[in-house]
């Protein structure tokens, strides 16, 4: 059963996401590992982070809280600012960019392919 969780986003643990495919971006899942296959996790993206054009196996909800950027999914290209949302289908190519000197914070949910 999951424990009773208060957070504050500036204190809590961040690791380092996809190595491979990140610049200076970090994140701290909300729900623990093995309850669900659904992952919903805390990101943070530094000064000048960003996270490449790629594509998953599986769909995403982008939930942007704070910050400004750019992002793109498939050739459309969008601008971050707190209260985006967006949705991206499993196999679509996308990717994001913090183009401020704050972090940039976001939800993102991901959601296995039925």
């Amino acid at each position: 059963m999951k424990e009773i969780g208060i957070y504050n986003m500036n204190e809590i643990s961040m690791n380092e996401i996809r190595k491979d495919l990140t610049k200076n971006i970090s994140g701290h899942s909300l729900i623990p590992e093995g309850l669900t296959s659904t992952k919903v996790v805390i990101t943070k993206v530094g000064y000048d982070g960003e996270f490449s054009m790629h594509q998953d196996g599986y769909h995403h909800i982008f939930y942007f809280i704070s910050g400004t950027g750019i992002g793109r999914v498939g050739s459309d290209e969008y601008i971050i600012r707190p209260g985006t949302i967006v949705e991206v289908p499993a196999g679509t190519l996308h990717s994001y960019k913090n183009t401020s000197e704050e972090p940039l914070f976001l939800v993102t949910i991901n959601i296995p392919v039925s």
